[in-house]
């Protein structure tokens, strides 16, 4: 956003493309818009679903 010189961690996103050799070229197969987590968030994560 205009004024931020970094945005928050709750706007932080990384972009996945799944790519194919198509045509005699490179396609995107697919895309995923997924939210990044902290880590202790994601460990944390990962504990109740084994626990689960």
């Amino acid at each position: 956003m205009p004024g931020e010189d970094e945005a928050p961690a709750h706007r932080s996103f990384l972009q996945l493309f799944s790519m194919v050799w198509q045509y005699d070229r490179w396609e995107v197969a697919a895309l995923l818009n997924s939210r990044l987590i902290p880590l202790e968030t994601a460990m944390a994560l990962e504990s109740l679903a084994a626990a689960g």
